[in-house]
C-alpha cells in the first residue's frame, strides 16, 4: 500500500492598503518643541558667533524649512506597490524593494533603504508614526520586506 501525504501550503492574504498622517506637530508635541527650541538655540548661537542678527535670523528660517516634515502633514499609503508619501499636491512613490529591513520601536517603524547601492540611498529610509494603527503598520511593513526579501 502506498500513501500518499497532502502537504498544505499556506498563503498569507495580502494585507488591506493602509493610509496614515505622519504630523509630528500634531502627534509629538513633546518632540517637536524640543526640536524647535533646539532651533532656536542654535540660531542664537549662530547670531552671537557672526555678530550679525541677519546672519541670525536666515539660519533660523533654513532650519525651520530643512524641518518641514514637523511643520506639514505627510500622508503616507502602504501598499502592494510600495510607500507612497504625499504632501500638499506632491506625491511620491518608493518601491518595497527599495528598502532592507524594518526597525519597529514603541512609536512607529523606519524604513531602511537599501545602502547597497550607494550610501545616499541611506536618505531615502524613512520613519512612520503609528499611532493607533501601529500593529497593522508592523504587521503591513514587515508582510511586504519579508515577501520582498524572500523573493
Amino acid at each position: 500500500m502506498s500513501s500518499v501525504t497532502e502537504t498544505k501550503t499556506t498563503v498569507e492574504a495580502l494585507p488591506q492598503e493602509l493610509e496614515l498622517v505622519n504630523w509630528p506637530l500634531r502627534d509629538q508635541p513633546r518632540c517637536s518643541t524640543t526640536i524647535i527650541v533646539a532651533a532656536v538655540v542654535v540660531a542664537a548661537l549662530l547670531t552671537i558667533a557672526a555678530s550679525s542678527l541677519w546672519f541670525g535670523m536666515i539660519a533660523f528660517a533654513m532650519t525651520l524649512l530643512s524641518l518641514w516634515r514637523i511643520w506639514l502633514p505627510v500622508h503616507v499609503t502602504l501598499n502592494a506597490r510600495g510607500v507612497t508619501q504625499r504632501v500638499g499636491w506632491h506625491q511620491w512613490r518608493t518601491p518595497w524593494s527599495q528598502y532592507s529591513r524594518v526597525v519597529v520601536d514603541d512609536q512607529g517603524v523606519t524604513l531602511l533603504a537599501n545602502s547597497a547601492a550607494a550610501p545616499i540611498t541611506l536618505l531615502r529610509s524613512v520613519y512612520i508614526h503609528g499611532g493607533p494603527q501601529q500593529l497593522q503598520l508592523i504587521r503591513v511593513t514587515t508582510f511586504y520586506i519579508d515577501t520582498h526579501i524572500a523573493h
